[in-house]
């Protein structure tokens, strides 16, 4: 994966403020919660992003599209 494409996916999934939440949402190899300065070393390219992260950030997608159409049901209700 790419810094761009870690950006575009990124900014999808959290808008302006990414790094910081993709830093809260992901569990390093470690289990730990992410350091914010090491997705920010992705981002400009001072570190190659990890194999690792594309699957993580598949479970991200996922949860948050299950949140959209959880939204989407509701927003329903409205209407």
């Amino acid at each position: 994966m790419t810094r761009d494409q870690l950006h575009a996916i990124g900014r999808t999934l959290y808008g302006s403020t990414w790094q910081t939440e993709l830093a809260r949402n992901i569990v390093n190899l470690d289990g730990e919660e992410l350091d914010k300065r090491r997705v920010q070393q992705w981002a400009c390219g001072a570190r190659p992003v990890p194999n690792w992260l594309l699957p993580e950030l598949k479970k991200l997608a996922a949860r948050k599209l299950k949140e959209m159409q959880k939204l989407n049901v509701d927003l329903d209700k409205f209407g």
